[in-house]
């Protein structure tokens, strides 16, 4: 299937960058998914419950319990 985007994927604007950089970026955005933190372990670190949340939010204690299982 051809592209159809205007401009190169970023796939294609990566593959094209020099190996050095490449590997630069590449190794970056691992850390950058490695500090990450879901929903449950910034809630935990918090030490806020479900519940807690939930009110804050004005949500439902299970719309933040569904939210805490998403990656």
């Amino acid at each position: 299937m051809a592209n159809t985007s205007i401009g190169p994927t970023l796939a294609e604007t990566i593959s094209g960058l020099p190996t050095a950089q490449r590997r630069a970026v590449t190794k970056r955005a691992a850390e950058l998914i490695a500090e990450e933190m879901t929903l449950r372990e910034l809630r935990r670190s918090l030490a806020l419950t479900q519940v807690n949340v939930a009110r804050t939010l004005n949500k439902g204690q299970h719309e933040i319990s569904r939210l805490s299982r998403r990656r």
